[in-house]
């Protein structure tokens, strides 16, 4: 079987592998893209990659429940391919539809970590850590703390990912860490300069620092409350 990539981020890349020459993705629309695997499906209905591909093209309109009813057809005739649960993962987490389901399919995604490159791995611990973080009521429990082990993977695989970092501060701002929380959201800043978000999120956080961190003694006095939480973890 050909290797489908469901991920958002390399969306554009399933078009070339799966559409012939004479129908390359800028000469269809959506519309035609769509009715191009309708088409394939009225005429194979057990062809698992005809639904996959029109997922992925659901995935990329942000139609979450139509992508994830046509992985859904895919995985029931085809269970073997991590792709097409990669795809149902994502749909189910941007749609903050059924997060346990989600992170078992990207969990049975990462178990053919072989077949992704380092990009990818990026944006699959991504997912789980965004999966875990919709289970978690202050990302202070068990969920908000696997989420925070994601998306430390994450950054170990791409370390150029804004969203990553943002997840990263979000993550120490709750737990009570503005110094780790700041960082993680100029970074953000700096990787993304365009989001609103992040540049709105980084001024409080600046803001905040500049309240409370006005001397050298006011950093010390920090490091020491972290080593004092840190001993009783």
């Amino acid at each position: 079987m050909k290797k489908i990539i469901p991920l958002t981020i390399l969306v554009g890349l399933f078009w070339t592998a799966n559409l012939n020459a004479q129908e390359s993705p800028d000469s269809l629309s959506f519309k035609e893209a769509e009715k191009f695997y309708l088409a394939k499906i009225d005429a194979d209905d057990k062809d698992s990659e005809a639904y996959a591909n029109l997922g992925n093209l659901y995935l990329k309109e942000e139609k979450f429940s139509k992508a994830i009813e046509q992985y859904t057809k895919a995985i029931d005739i085809y269970p073997y391919d991590p792709n097409f649960y990669a795809g149902r993962g994502e749909a189910l987490v941007k749609s903050e539809e059924n997060a346990l389901l989600a992170i078992k399919d990207l969990k049975k995604t990462l178990t053919a970590s072989k077949e992704y490159n380092n990009s990818e791995l990026a944006e699959l611990n991504l997912l789980l850590a965004k999966a875990h973080n919709s289970l978690s009521s202050n990302l202070t429990d068990e969920h908000g703390s696997i989420s925070f082990e994601y998306t430390t993977i994450s950054t170990k695989y791409d370390s150029t990912n804004s969203e990553t970092a943002y997840q990263r501060a979000v993550y120490f701002d709750e737990k009570g860490f503005p110094v780790e929380a700041n960082v993680e959201f100029k970074k953000a800043v700096r990787l993304d300069s365009e989001n609103k978000v992040y540049k709105a999120e980084l001024v409080r956080s600046d803001n905040y620092i500049a309240r409370h961190f006005k001397t050298q003694s006011d950093y010390d006095q920090y490091e020491q409350r972290n080593l004092i939480i840190k001993k009783k973890e």
